[in-house]
């Protein structure tokens, strides 16, 4: 069984648990797509103990990316400052999304980068849909939100996003913030309404079916905020932590809750999580069942 030599992960937890500290540590040269502008906070911290690293810092206000940035560093990041929605009218959207698609594509073109991180795909997630109603918005000013089968061309454009990693052989780790898990429940008038249409009994609207009308969306969990089909492109899912070992030490944690490898991973917590020791564990796992424990 050959062992397994490149992850897609997707990172999601709470604010300040080194989550992007994680992503740093994948294999270089590595480009950071900082849209959080989260990477000044966490770049020091791994400079730290990894004092020979060269670093290539861009912007988004000096143009797109061009192969010669790309070359003779072992960290590329580029921060970019996601235009600011204003009430309910998306403005600049179009443009950014435009700039910084071509800046992904020419790092998934760019054979020697091996890893790309997303800082965070939540952003990422909330600039292409914006960007989506800011042109519907351009032929219909009432618009305030997308319709259900408006959100085709951004899923197929996360899609592109996340599967060119598998496809052009890169590493990938998407950072996203906590989202909600939701669950549509009946109301309160929704179940007197069910049971007087058990009992035979015609509600007093007059409405013999359950519609839209009787349910409402409960939130019955966490789960990342951001594309909710990243979870079928990527190797695993993971949640970040921390522990608290003394008043001055405090230890970043990395929960397995996903994982296409081996499932033998899930629920494992992975202390300090580097690119390499989840990788390591992932391979001891496999080998320990044989691959035999895997999913799809």
């Amino acid at each position: 069984m050959d062992p397994v030599t490149q992850l897609r992960i997707c990172l999601w937890g709470e604010i300040k648990t080194a989550k992007s500290t994680f992503a740093l540590t994948f294999p270089k040269p590595l480009v950071v797509f900082d849209l959080d502008q989260s990477f000044d906070r966490a770049m020091p911290r791994y400079m730290a103990q990894n004092p020979a690293t060269r670093l290539r810092r861009l912007y988004q206000q000096n143009g797109q990316m061009t192969d010669a940035n790309l070359v003779g560093a072992d960290i590329i990041a580029k921060t970019y400052h996601p235009p600011v929605k204003w009430g309910k009218r998306p403005l600049g959207f179009v443009d950014f999304w435009n700039h910084l698609v071509q800046d992904i594509i020419l790092t998934y073109e760019t054979d020697h980068i091996k890893s790309l991180a997303f800082d965070t795909g939540t952003v990422l997630w909330s600039v292409r849909t914006d960007a989506h109603l800011e042109r519907a918005q351009s032929s219909n000013p009432g618009r305030i939100n997308l319709i259900q089968i408006e959100y085709a061309e951004p899923n197929a454009d996360m899609r592109a996003c996340y599967g060119g990693a598998r496809a052009y052989g890169k590493n990938l780790v998407s950072i996203h913030h906590v989202g909600g898990k939701y669950e549509s429940k009946l109301t309160d008038k929704g179940q007197e309404k069910k049971m007087r249409i058990a009992q035979g009994l015609l509600p007093a609207d007059g409405q013999t079916e359950l519609n839209s009308r009787d349910y409402e969306d409960v939130r019955i969990g966490d789960t990342w905020a951001g594309f909710n089909g990243v979870g079928r492109i990527v190797d695993l899912i993971a949640r970040s932590g921390k522990v608290q070992l003394s008043t001055s030490n405090i230890q970043p944690t990395l929960e397995i809750l996903d994982c296409g490898w081996t499932l033998t991973a899930e629920g494992i917590t992975v202390p300090n999580p580097t690119f390499e020791n989840v990788l390591v564990l992932i391979n001891t796992l496999r080998e320990a069942d044989n691959g035999q424990i895997t999913a799809t």
